[in-house]
């Protein structure tokens, strides 16, 4: 990610963030029989190393972040994860995990849930795309960036209109929210 220009994934890592209050019952993780949800958002980005496996550091209260702060937060874990500078303490206790493997430049991708936790959501590769947009004038066809976000869960804690109804939440953000007040 290149100094001053956020990636997407800092954009949506964003509107994951101010979607999960909404939805608690994803910013959790599973205890035996219990669900144990989790006050502030502390996320876990899975992070590759080199393709000799990956990491899921933990970028706590990532809720209070705006958009540049969470990038500089992303690069930062990612950076120590790769020279093998995290902390035991950076490795665990996220309520959520968020994987990018669009950077591979993917269509859709399922991972596996980062377990405890009962989700995590893959972001794959946005592309220029035309697409029917509404507007005054009736539709028309349009280029747009689309990429593709997709969530596993656990079937035991919540059920796929649930998860459904928090994915349309996060989309509904990323398409309407003043970007531009996050750099403020």
């Amino acid at each position: 990610m290149p100094k001053g220009h956020p990636s997407p994934i800092c954009f949506i890592a964003r509107a994951v963030c101010l979607a999960l209050p909404d939805y608690p019952d994803l910013n959790a993780e599973r205890d035996g029989d219990s669900l144990l949800r989790h006050r502030h958002i502390d996320m876990a980005f899975a992070i590759d190393l080199d393709h000799k496996g990956l990491m899921a550091p933990v970028l706590r209260n990532a809720d209070a972040l705006k958009v540049p702060a969470l990038a500089r937060g992303i690069m930062d874990l990612a950076d120590r994860a790769r020279s093998n500078q995290l902390t035991a303490n950076e490795l665990s206790g996220a309520g959520y995990t968020i994987t990018n493997n669009g950077s591979f430049g993917t269509l859709i991708t399922a991972p596996i849930i980062n377990q405890p936790q009962v989700a995590i959501l893959s972001t794959d590769g946005i592309k220029k795309r035309p697409v029917v947009v509404e507007g005054p004038n009736g539709d028309e066809i349009a280029i747009r960036p689309i990429g593709v976000l997709a969530q596993s869960f656990d079937h035991c804690v919540v059920d796929g209109a649930y998860s459904g109804a928090f994915l349309n939440r996060v989309k509904e953000i990323i398409e309407t929210r003043d970007w531009a007040a996050e750099f403020i």
